[in-house]
């Protein structure tokens, strides 16, 4: 057994929601004495956001001691998805998310607008999108697409592609 078994068992307890069993996995691995990397860590924390568990996401996010861009974009993530976006914020502005790519850092201005409208902070909403502009960048279509459906402007598309006929 080794720490790349682990990791590709965490990373399938991620796939399908399952944060219990990617902790669980850890606790074995720690009790075998086999240290997680980084990629461990990283797939722990998409396990808990995948299963809704934003707070517990970023407290194990927290533990990386070197996060790479993915790590850290799934640390932002945590923040955002529990009412923490302008931390998320900071967070991308630090001299530690240089090494984030143009697309990782709109997946987290993504992340930060869709988590501050979910809990209803439309000032920190809007002071996300004003950062991305001042910034010099221009929002994706993600972004707006988040916008548009987490304020539910258009109605859900249905699995025919179809909007239903209201």
């Amino acid at each position: 057994e080794n720490v790349y078994l682990y990791t590709t068992a965490i990373s399938a307890a991620a796939a399908v929601a399952d944060h219990e069993r990617a902790l669980g996995l850890l606790s074995r691995m720690n009790g075998l004495g086999i240290t997680p990397n980084l990629k461990t860590m990283t797939a722990l924390v998409g396990a808990c956001l995948s299963s809704g568990m934003p707070d517990l996401a970023y407290d194990i996010y927290q533990r990386i001691s070197s996060p790479d861009g993915y790590a850290m974009l799934q640390g932002m993530r945590a923040l955002s998805g529990f009412g923490k976006a302008q931390q998320a914020l900071e967070m991308l502005d630090s001299k530690d998310a240089k090494i984030l790519s143009g697309k990782e850092r709109m997946f987290a201005y993504k992340s930060m607008i869709q988590g501050s409208l979910e809990s209803g902070d439309f000032g920190t909403a809007r002071n996300v999108f004003n950062h991305i502009l001042k910034s010099g960048n221009i929002p994706s279509k993600a972004i707006y697409e988040a916008i548009y459906e987490t304020l539910s402007l258009f109605p859900k598309k249905t699995p025919g592609g179809l909007a239903p006929v209201i």
